[in-house]
């Protein structure tokens, strides 16, 4: 990824960011895409700027080609192993420019999801 600050950033189970807020300082559009109502409210109140959207990364309310990069940090599995295409279908068909998506690596030493 080589943003700039006009491009848009998709966030897909953004929550707050904790871990790769960061990210967010690149780009002045933002928009954050999770499941849980409570933490799109943290979002819009640390976050101002970014737009939230509470919502299903399988099924996302954007345009096609609608932003320039999506980001998603540990969501994908979360999601049955019968459905993830649906995750990455939505990513191809929303996105311009790239995608940077993570997961857990099941033979690293610790689980990331325990670590705060």
């Amino acid at each position: 990824m080589d943003p700039t600050k006009n491009n848009i950033l998709l966030d897909i189970g953004g929550n707050i960011g904790y871990r790769f807020r960061e990210i967010w300082n690149y780009f002045e559009r933002i928009i954050v895409v999770d499941l849980y109502k409570e933490a799109m409210k943290a979002v819009k109140r640390e976050v101002r700027h970014a737009q939230t959207i509470i919502g299903d990364a399988r099924n996302l309310p954007l345009d096609d080609e609608s932003v320039d990069y999506v980001f998603s940090n540990a969501v994908i599995e979360h999601i049955s192993r019968e459905r993830r295409h649906l995750f990455a279908s939505e990513i191809e068909r929303v996105v311009r420019k790239g995608y940077f998506i993570t997961t857990p690596n099941y033979y690293f030493p610790y689980e990331p999801h325990d670590y705060e």
